[in-house]
């Protein structure tokens, strides 16, 4: 049976690494997404586009909805990631991103899937 998860290479960890990351990332701001990314080329053994998602506790206070939103968010994002593989296979690089929700509601689905998708493709021209 095939695994459509997120594996362990695909996520964004470690400190030092989040750390050089947030210092020299780009940003911009996608309603009610905060998004910073890094352009790099393809390292062998990595995955090609890792990511991380945050929801501030500052934003949304209670710890189960806070991991509804992160977990329908990668949810999200593992549905739509095609839209930036085949690109950035073609170019020989690897893209890292990091999404931070911003907004203080609980969103539905069909919302955080849309503006997903808008950042996947903002993130495709970027590319």
């Amino acid at each position: 049976m095939p695994n459509f998860g997120l594996s362990r290479s695909e996520i964004l960890r470690g400190r030092k690494e989040l750390e050089s990351f947030f210092s020299s990332g780009k940003r911009f701001y996608e309603s009610p997404f905060k998004v910073i990314y890094q352009i790099k080329p393809n390292i062998p053994g990595q995955s090609i586009n890792r990511i991380g998602v945050a929801v501030p506790k500052k934003a949304v206070r209670l710890a189960h909805d806070r991991n509804r939103i992160k977990r329908q968010c990668r949810e999200c994002i593992r549905l739509h990631r095609h839209i930036l593989t085949q690109r950035l296979e073609d170019q020989s690089v690897s893209l890292d991103f990091f999404i931070i929700y911003t907004a203080s509601d609980r969103p539905d689905f069909n919302f955080l899937s849309d503006k997903i998708i808008l950042i996947l493709q903002r993130l495709l021209i970027q590319v």
